[in-house]
């Protein structure tokens, strides 16, 4: 994996309120007031956004849980983390210590996420 100066940890936002609904998560950003629903996929990522870890150790992490290559699973992770902060909803990318995990720049097609009628953010699952 390529490295970057510049690892960034998600961390869910203060400013939003959010429930998680059979295993989806209702977001509400209430300064823009939008609704966001995140599929089970996206729910256990954002269950994971607490700043702690960085993109790169989530990314490994999902990797070895659902034995996907490590590239896809950073796009995915990476894609979805930084979509979440588009929409106000993550805060980040903040930066953090290099870590002993590899952290590269994102790059080749983004995985499938999809806005349909309004905000809502799907990631793709990983193949079984």
């Amino acid at each position: 994996m390529r490295s970057t100066t510049h690892p960034w940890a998600p961390k869910i936002s203060p400013d939003v309120a959010w429930v998680s609904v059979d295993g989806e998560v209702v977001a509400i950003d209430p300064i823009a007031g939008d609704i966001h629903l995140i599929n089970s996929t996206g729910a256990l990522l954002w269950s994971l956004f607490d700043g702690t870890a960085t993109v790169a150790e989530l990314a490994t992490d999902i990797a070895d849980v659902f034995e996907i290559a490590l590239d896809d699973a950073f796009d995915q992770v990476n894609s979805f983390a930084s979509r979440m902060v588009e929409a106000s909803l993550v805060v980040g990318p903040e930066v953090r210590e290099q870590s002993d995990v590899g952290v590269r720049a994102a790059g080749g097609d983004d995985p499938e996420v999809a806005p349909t009628n309004g905000p809502l953010y799907l990631v793709k699952p990983p193949d079984p």
